[in-house]
């Protein structure tokens, strides 16, 4: 009889559920139909979701760098931060459905790296969470599965609009960032650090980022951005490159730095080469040493400064209860000694890991590492939460990758191998294969470089931007062929 009566007391909130089911249903199906018969492509919408979504995330809570945390920012659990991941991941799921349910998988490109990707995320985020040590279930598990599927469908026909909209996004989300200085700088801005690239210059910016190091990667996507899609005004293109060359310089994020010196240097070569192409070969052979010696040149003192600035004069044998600074996670001291921590997780479950929940809060205070948000690489920390089969999908997806950089490298102007290399050698101290969530920063950029390698199997980059009107690029109807006679047809 009790259970009759609570069934009763909850019938209301049983047929709300149900109707709000089934009004979730019947707008999956009707936004299919209507992208089916209008070609409405929402997808742009998700990357200026996750620029929205860390901007107020940093607004909601009030962060203060200058008082100094003593864990990790963490994004906000406010009801807006909510509404903006139901919203991507809505218009995700109308896009994925879209793209099976009409079986445009079957006329797609690149379906070996959708494979590779998805078998990436399902083992990391799936299969650790069920077979796991503790494992356990995490809202996330599905949700990056999805997005990573409708990213990819919306690059099969839009990767020009696409890489705009990124552009512009990023563009707009450094302002915002650089313009707090003048209002609220303890938003953006660490005015005490000490462990600065430049003697006294205790100045690290943060951005509307999570981290300083997290802000990085958004100006190297500006720059690849502006590469391939360039701004119409000269005047606004250059003020673009400035301001993700001063960004990535007041990060001081050490690593990154050198990455994106790099990264320049490499375009700067492609362009080098393209104009000696028409030149006699004897000029050209001297061309070549001379780059050849230039490159051994230049890597060898990047080799140098990455070893100066990551290693410095620490102790490598540092123990837990000496990690008493956040900073100390940045240097090599602390990153072996979290390395250390994960290698012996990692032998109570060497299969499949620990599970998502590898350097969560509950493992943080376990530990005595509040500061550590992660393994701080690529490789440790994949091993750790997802063992040994986690570690050959990453392996796999790291190769299907590096091939499709490589197939596109001519017509997205070095840009898709650039990104694959920052990724990996960026890996080497932080994570930025990351899929345990679809709106953070690692997220958008795995995402990016899935539509410049996808969208550079058919477009060929241009300087100039050619865009066409919203909803309509790509499928506008193919000019008829030109009669004999030379003109059209009548």
């Amino acid at each position: 009889m009790k259970s009759i009566s609570d069934l009763l007391s909850a019938w209301p909130l049983l047929t709300t559920s149900l109707l709000v089911a089934v009004a979730l249903l019947a707008a999956l199906i009707t936004s299919i139909d209507l992208g089916t018969r209008f070609r409405v492509e929402w997808m742009g919408a998700y990357f200026i979701g996750v620029a929205v979504s860390m901007v107020t995330s940093v607004l909601v809570s009030w962060r203060d760098l200058s008082r100094g945390a003593n864990l990790p920012f963490q994004p906000d659990r406010s009801d807006i931060g909510h509404g903006i991941t139901l919203l991507c991941l809505a218009i995700a799921a109308e896009r994925a459905f879209r793209f099976l349910l009409r079986r445009e998988y079957q006329e797609s490109r690149g379906n070996a790296l959708l494979g590779a990707l998805l078998a990436y995320i399902l083992s990391v985020n799936v299969v650790s969470s069920l077979l796991g040590k503790p494992g356990g279930l995490h809202q996330h598990m599905f949700s990056a599965a999805l997005v990573l599927l409708a990213v990819f469908a919306y690059a099969q026909s839009q990767p020009r609009r696409c890489i705009v909209i990124v552009r512009n996004t990023m563009l707009a989300f450094l302002l915002v960032s650089l313009l707090s200085l003048l209002v609220r700088p303890e938003l953006v801005v660490d005015a005490n650090y000490r462990d600065g690239i430049l003697p006294g210059f205790t100045v690290r910016f943060y951005g509307f980022a999570s981290h300083a190091n997290n802000l990085a990667p958004l100006c190297l996507l500006l720059m690849c951005c502006l590469r391939l899609q360039r701004y119409d005004w000269v005047a606004l293109d250059l003020l673009a490159w400035l301001i993700a060359l001063s960004s990535i310089a007041l990060t001081q994020s050490k690593t990154s730095i050198v990455l994106v010196l790099m990264a320049l240097g490499y375009f700067w070569f492609l362009d080098q080469r393209q104009k000696v192409r028409n030149i006699g070969p004897k000029e050209r052979r001297g061309w070549q040493a001379a780059t050849l010696t230039s490159a051994v040149m230049c890597m060898a003192l990047i080799g140098m400064l990455v070893l100066a600035l990551q290693i410095g004069g620490g102790d490598f044998f540092a123990k837990l209860d000496t990690l008493d600074s956040r900073e100390q996670l940045y240097t090599f001291t602390g990153r072996k000694t979290i390395w250390v921590e994960t290698l012996r997780i990692v032998q109570e479950s060497p299969l499949f890991g620990y599970g998502p929940g590898l350097w969560g809060l509950e493992m943080r205070i376990k530990t005595g590492l509040l500061f550590a948000a992660h393994a701080h690489n690529q490789f440790i920390h994949t091993l750790g939460a997802a063992g040994i089969v986690g570690l050959v999908a990453l392996l796999f997806c790291l190769g299907a990758l590096a091939v499709a950089a490589w197939r596109v490298r001519d017509t997205t102007r070095g840009v898709s191998l650039v990104l694959f290399m920052f990724l990996v050698l960026r890996g080497a101290t932080e994570v930025p294969l990351s899929v345990a969530n679809p709106m953070q920063i690692e997220s958008l950029f795995q995402m990016v470089l899935l539509v410049i390698c996808v969208g550079g199997l058919s477009v060929r980059w241009s300087p100039r931007p050619q865009v066409a009107a919203p909803n309509a690029a790509h499928f506008q109807p193919a000019p008829a062929e030109p009669e004999p006679n030379g003109h059209g047809p009548q």
